[in-house]
């Protein structure tokens, strides 16, 4: 069932970055948005784990597993961009070091999240292996949970989106504006997501043994459909916007729950939980590439084919696909594989599995 939500987790973010499908399905992308990317760090919590690692440990091991390829991909992307005139070496620069969604060049807007996990991640494994008394007791963990939402929200209205201010859609340069917008590795977000992120960790045991619970799933479906059809509360990080506390908490919460009621219908299913589990698998490379493949995909496909929603099922499924093309190619490339993969990594699929938990892991989105 995890392996089913990663994959699911992974194929939600590149239909919520899909702006056809935005615009011709409104009301089911603003339900998605709602609970897209707290389930995604929810499910990254359920795999966390600190074992013996030291911190230093922690902070150079997911540095290499995923800012190493946002770096990478940045700076050959930002050369081209600055050999073509587009783009100034201090706006590469801004990107490659403050690593946030309004500073990245604009078709890598979506890395900010790895960055911005790394930094999760190692907050987390800080907290949890210096402070272990904190969550010792359910009704710690709950007190937890509550306060990272609660102060989050405050300090996240402390900061200004691009819908307020559009100063703030895109920075290139640096200024004194810039900390107004958000800090570096989107660490204003930090506390809510730490909320989603210890919420799926203090919950890893009951979601791993998860079982349908009747009353649990219409009560979700009962909050859900009536934040959705009384309220206008949306969830997007990258914009800085957490609308409404108790309302965007509760399609949250709502909206994990019945995720992970689908996750535990699709894994009965041999086929489709194999497949979602290779998504989940490849996330990782699914996160860096698929929204420039989403725009080229839909920019050259309206030239030539008149059907909306064709070009806009295209735009869903080549960008999972050439992702996942991608990546096997960098694990049977030793360059490539050494430019973009874990050091540790299973670099082709024929290798001989040594570890086989740690190598599926080192290639996705959140880790095991």
């Amino acid at each position: 069932m995890i392996d089913a939500a990663k994959g699911i987790g992974i194929l939600l973010i590149v239909l919520g970055h899909n702006p056809l499908f935005d615009q011709n399905f409104t009301p089911l992308a603003d339900l998605l948005s709602a609970f897209r990317l707290p389930f995604f760090f929810f499910i990254s919590g359920t795999m966390f784990t600190v074992g013996k690692r030291s911190l230093k440990q922690v902070v150079i091991d997911r540095a290499d597993a995923w800012l190493k390829p946002v770096v990478v991909v940045v700076a050959l992307s930002d050369l081209v961009y600055m050999a073509l005139g587009r783009i100034t070496l201090e706006t590469s620069l801004l990107g490659l070091f403050y690593e946030t969604g309004f500073t990245l060049t604009y078709v890598w807007t979506a890395l900010w999240f790895l960055p911005h996990l790394w930094l999760l991640y190692v907050t987390v494994t800080w907290v949890m292996t210096s402070f272990k008394s904190l969550s010792d007791r359910v009704w710690k963990k709950a007190l937890i949970v509550a306060a990272l939402l609660l102060v989050g929200d405050l300090f996240l209205k402390q900061f200004a989106g691009p819908l307020t201010t559009p100063a703030c859609h895109r920075v290139t340069e640096f200024k004194l504006g810039l900390l107004h917008c958000g800090l570096p590795f989107s660490a204003d977000l930090l506390l809510l997501t730490a909320a989603f992120f210890l919420l799926g960790h203090f919950m890893a045991a009951w979601t791993k043994q998860f079982k349908i619970n009747g009353w649990l799933l219409a009560g979700a479906l009962a909050v859900m459909s009536a934040c959705q059809w009384f309220f206008d509360a949306d969830v997007d990080f990258n914009f800085r916007r957490y609308d409404d506390l108790l309302i965007c908490t509760l399609q949250a919460f709502s909206g994990i729950y019945l995720m992970l009621c689908v996750c535990s219908v699709i894994a009965r299913f041999s086929k489709p939980s194999k497949l979602l589990a290779y998504f989940g698998r490849g996330s990782l490379f699914i996160l860096i590439f698929h929204a420039p493949i989403v725009e080229k995909t839909i920019d050259l496909l309206s030239r030539f084919v008149p059907s909306v929603a064709a070009v806009g099922f295209a735009a869903f499924i080549l960008p999972v696909l050439l992702s996942l093309l991608i990546w096997n190619i960098c694990r049977r490339v030793d360059l490539l594989a050494w430019l973009m993969l874990p050091r540790n990594s299973n670099r082709a699929p024929q290798a001989k599995m040594v570890a086989t938990h740690h190598t599926a892991s080192a290639n996705s989105v959140p880790p095991q």
